[in-house]
């Protein structure tokens, strides 16, 4: 919007050059608040680059041309400063020069009489407040920077109890070793000895990467002494969120990993079905770890959430 449409849509006359300039100074003041609103607009719109330099270059030549029509006003009101007007008595200044002459004589008696005390008043005294300070706040206020942080997902411990190395290649292969036949037993003279075998199996995965960003500007780094920190503490708990949460139950496939829910065998009571009349929870985790003890292995962690009681 041009300034003669502004003043159309104000109904103002175009030739606004009549009004004194402290009125113009109000219109020029109202219509710049009007461009700068419209080129925020422009921005948050997501405008071209040309149509916003166009705004930002109308709005400067404006300024320009305000300056001129407050200059033109001033000098045809014949404005001038002055400090006082002419035949105008100035306000008398009391100086300490002037007040020490006054009580010249007490001074002298101070001569003879060195107990006296001479009385002067420079300045009335008031009672200091806060209220005397102005040009900002006089009482600052504490600020605990986090103090209100995010929680943890508790989902994060389950890192602690999986191995974790770091990986060369975006490959990964190892060998598992499964599928035990035959067993040790006594062996009688002249016989052939008990044989046992098993099986290598090469299992492989394709490492992953979970990401996350916070966009922040320079000059918040800048301003804020903790964003820094805070910015990366949010990124590493969100990213170890998602890490703890695919090492739990990750579906597997070309982009995630499979977790221990995924790839772990189901548990099933199996031969102990029927050995406990009315189990409960504790009766399974028993029987879980009598099972896992008979396979040879030590359990070492039980992961257990409210979900798991539901």
């Amino acid at each position: 919007m041009k300034f003669n449409e502004f003043l159309e849509k104000k109904g103002i006359a175009k030739d606004y050059s009549e009004m004194d300039a402290s009125k113009q100074a109000e219109l020029f003041n109202e219509f710049n608040d009007f461009k700068m609103k419209e080129i925020d607009e422009a921005v948050k719109s997501k405008a071209s680059k040309e149509d916003i330099n166009s705004l930002k270059e109308e709005f400067s030549k404006g300024l320009v041309e305000q300056q001129k029509a407050l200059n033109s006003a001033l000098k045809d009101m014949g404005v001038t400063i002055k400090s006082l007007a002419k035949g105008e008595k100035k306000d008398e200044v009391v100086t300490l020069k002037s007040l020490l002459a006054e009580k010249e004589g007490e001074f002298a008696q101070l001569k003879e009489d060195r107990n006296g005390r001479i009385k002067m008043q420079v300045k009335a005294s008031d009672t200091m407040t806060t209220g005397n300070y102005s040009g900002g706040d006089y009482v600052q206020a504490q600020r605990l920077p986090l103090f209100n942080d995010l929680p943890l997902t508790p989902i994060n411990n389950v890192l602690a109890y999986v191995n974790q190395r770091n990986a060369s290649s975006p490959l990964i292969e190892w060998v598992d070793k499964r599928n035990r036949d035959g067993q040790a037993d006594y062996t009688a003279e002249g016989t052939l000895k008990n044989q046992v075998d098993f099986d290598f199996v090469i299992e492989a995965t394709k490492v992953q990467k979970i990401t996350a960003y916070i966009k922040v500007s320079r000059e918040m780094l800048n301003d804020v002494p903790y964003m820094r920190g805070a910015i990366n503490d949010e990124l590493r708990t969100v990213v170890l969120d998602k890490l703890a949460d695919e090492v739990l139950s990750g579906a597997g496939g070309a982009t995630a990993i499979e977790g221990i829910v995924t790839k772990a065998t189901p548990w099933s009571a199996g031969g102990f079905a029927g050995k406990v009349s009315s189990p409960n929870y504790f009766d399974v985790l028993r029987t879980a770890i009598t099972q896992i003890t008979l396979e040879g292995y030590t359990p070492t962690s039980l992961c257990y959430t409210q979900r798991t009681m539901h």
